[in-house]
């Protein structure tokens, strides 16, 4: 996997729209649409390396800040996953 790019903006576009089909969220909304924020300006960083360190502190700060039972992107889900199996061969081969 060359860029993460394309999935983080989906991941963003899929937050926004699980604040839209939640109207219960109420003052949680800000929460969310920071996040979203955040995601998107993860897209825009060039080192893949660097970008693989902030999309593993976004998910922390998912892990911390939001209910866990809830799947608010299945993207950044599929995409920390894919990162998390990356390190693990990684450190298989050491």
């Amino acid at each position: 996997m060359d860029n993460y790019n394309s999935q983080l903006i989906k991941s963003a576009n899929e937050i926004r729209q699980f604040i839209e089909d939640r109207p219960d969220l109420f003052e949680d909304k800000n929460k969310y649409y920071s996040l979203a924020e955040k995601i998107e300006k993860t897209a825009k960083i060039v080192d893949l390396s660097l970008s693989e360190v902030e999309i593993e502190a976004i998910h922390c700060q998912i892990i911390d800040s939001f209910p866990i039972t809830v799947v608010i992107s299945p993207t950044f889900n599929s995409l920390i996953d894919a990162i998390q199996r990356k390190r693990k061969r990684k450190a298989a081969h050491f």
